[in-house]
């Protein structure tokens, strides 16, 4: 066997592990989800808010009549939904930062980030005072 196939198989490998990996985590995160949307003081089954989905996705514009859809729809999954896009944000944002200065241990400080941050977490405030 040469070098070259050798290699070949190798990474090959590494693909089907990257990809094992990443599917193993996405089921992780689905969990995660599931339960975080079922898990409060009244406690809604997996199952049942997997029939209040594929019901509201079947017909959006039915009335929610018991209390475990209005607040599986209207309560939690806004919540987690919102958690979840803004911890990948989150992520999205360390990884630029690793990217740019090739660094895996580079925090806020490096470009000043964290002296801007209350800026940035008054400015809605700010226009959503009246008058």
């Amino acid at each position: 066997m040469s070098d070259v196939t050798a290699g070949t198989r190798l990474h090959g490998g590494a693909g089907v592990l990257r990809a094992g990996v990443f599917a193993g985590l996405l089921a992780a995160l689905f969990a995660a989800l599931v339960f975080a949307i079922g898990a409060g003081r009244f406690a809604v089954s997996p199952g049942r808010i997997a029939e209040i989905i594929v019901t509201y996705i079947a017909s959006p514009s039915a009335p929610l009549d018991n209390i475990d859809e209005r607040i599986v729809l209207l309560v939690r999954m806004p919540r987690v939904l919102i958690a979840a896009v803004s911890g990948a944000a989150l992520a999205v944002g360390g990884a630029a930062l690793q990217g740019v200065f090739r660094n895996p241990l580079v925090s806020q400080q490096v470009l000043g980030i964290s002296q801007g941050q209350p800026l940035a977490g008054h400015w809605p405030f700010c226009w959503a005072m009246p008058g």
